[in-house]
């Protein structure tokens, strides 16, 4: 027999051989504390609970049946033989779900941790997820799944440019309690780089003489210098709205058109 860790035993299964039944007796008067469950020309399977005794023990591997008879309620012109020899019963890890959740940053940010959930039906019942995962910190709960981080556990593909990237599961450094089988679900998820908002601001004061050009140099200041961001065309663009005549001179209103130097960054 086997069950999953954290679940209970459930009924034992055995078989009968016909031929140690008397002709025309049927077993369910021999054996009164179990029910058929199927059977072919030569032997009955039965099923009852609490019948065949095991070593004692809830953790994964393989336990020993007992010899021990007496749970079985048998007509008393029979004497049972409980044949237990190369048989044993089975514990086997329980599968832990462990879902990536979609992560992302803004160009030039630290990708800080990337979170993971703990699906709690996973859990074996009554069991803290701290003893579980013992090298991860849970960060948030819901009635369905527990978010967790933790350092290398799950990373992403490398780059630091704008874009999307896969994540890399790294089952290896899980500290997993070894009664579970983890279980690592990428499928879906991705960390994303999102492009960074730089501020462009011109600086005041400043006057051209107009020389029939359509296009002048500005001086401007920006709000992140640090990764060498610049301004392709830094300029005023002449308009055609509000030409003014003041003596010799005209004043013209302007808009400053320009782009920035990087495909990770908006201004």
């Amino acid at each position: 027999g086997e069950k999953v860790y954290g679940e209970v035993d459930g009924e034992d299964v055995f078989t009968v051989a016909k031929s140690a039944l008397l002709a025309g007796t049927s077993i369910t008067d021999i054996i009164t504390n179990a029910e058929i469950v199927s059977e072919d020309a030569t032997t009955i399977t039965m099923a009852g609970a609490d019948l065949i005794g095991r070593t004692a023990g809830e953790d994964v591997g393989e336990y020993s049946y007992t010899t021990d008879t007496s749970a079985f309620a048998v007509n008393s012109n029979y004497k049972l033989i409980l044949d237990v020899e190369g048989k044993t019963f089975a514990i086997t890890q329980r599968e832990l779900v462990v879902t990536a959740l979609n992560g992302g940053k803004v160009y030039g940010d630290s990708d800080g941790q990337i979170n993971f959930a703990v699906a709690k039906s996973s859990l074996a019942p009554g069991a803290s997820i701290a003893d579980v995962i013992t090298n991860a910190d849970v960060v948030s709960e819901d009635a369905d799944n527990i978010i967790m981080t933790g350092d290398g556990l799950i990373s992403r593909t490398a780059g630091e440019k704008v874009g999307t990237y896969k994540y890399v599961a790294n089952a290896s450094n899980f500290d997993v309690n070894s009664n579970y089988a983890l279980v690592i679900n990428l499928e879906g998820k991705t960390f994303v780089i999102e492009k960074k908002i730089v501020l462009v601001t011109v600086v005041s004061g400043q006057e051209f003489e107009y020389t029939g050009e359509e296009t002048y140099a500005i001086d401007y200041t920006l709000d992140d210098a640090t990764y060498g961001y610049a301004l392709v065309t830094p300029v005023w663009v002449l308009t055609d709205v509000g030409v003014e005549e003041v003596g010799l001179r005209k004043y013209i209103s302007k808009e400053v058109g320009a782009t920035l130097a990087s495909n990770d960054a908006n201004i």
